[in-house]
């Protein structure tokens, strides 16, 4: 378990517990990913909300994407799949080449990987 502020109680348990230290908005990725490749995993899968989603793809520490798009739209008013911020061009928004597109019962999904 990667954290900022360790649990005891997932010490005791026989949880391997590693302290990373706080970024400017929360947990320090880039110390995080570090900490990962040290105990040798160069590969995650991230489930993620918007606002994770966001930091990892503004640090740069997205290789692929996988979205899953169901067949209806929701508005303004709901949730971003991602949360970035600042874009003021399309020279700055992440570009991903498409690998893959599947039909997932009424759903479809998307893979990208970085180009």
């Amino acid at each position: 378990m990667l954290t900022a502020a360790p649990d005891q109680v997932a010490c005791r348990v026989g949880v391997d517990v590693v302290a990373i230290e706080q970024g400017n908005n929360g947990l320090n990725l880039d110390a995080a990913m570090r900490a990962l490749a040290a105990r040798g995993i160069n590969h995650i899968w991230v489930e993620a909300g918007a606002t994770l989603a966001g930091s990892l793809l503004s640090a740069g520490l997205v290789d692929e994407l996988i979205v899953y798009q169901a067949p209806k739209l929701m508005g303004t008013d709901s949730r971003a799949l991602v949360n970035l911020s600042g874009i003021t061009s399309m020279d700055e928004v992440p570009a991903f080449r498409l690998t893959d597109v599947a039909r997932i019962g009424n759903d479809v999904r998307l893979r990208m990987q970085k180009p």
